[in-house]
């Protein structure tokens, strides 16, 4: 295998993992979210057109809506 194959393979697993790791990092900030109630699920998940991993689509709940106000009101203060 050339030197450049084996670069190019390499770069590609390691955008691979860099991205895995992100949706994974996604996925548990929106499970938190979700069981602190601050987002919800809409409907049931649907695969991606092109890649065909699932996608879940969220909402912001009222209570989410207020803790965000919260946050943003704070932020102005400081």
């Amino acid at each position: 295998m050339s030197a450049l194959l084996k670069k190019t393979q390499g770069e590609r697993l390691r955008l691979i993992g860099t991205r895995n790791r992100a949706m994974a990092i996604d996925d548990a900030r929106n499970l938190l979210l979700e069981r602190l109630g601050l987002i919800q699920r809409i409907g049931a998940p649907r695969l991606h057109h092109l890649r065909g991993h699932p996608l879940i689509e969220w909402t912001i709940t009222d209570a989410g809506m207020a803790a965000l106000s919260e946050i943003r009101a704070a932020t102005r203060r400081n």
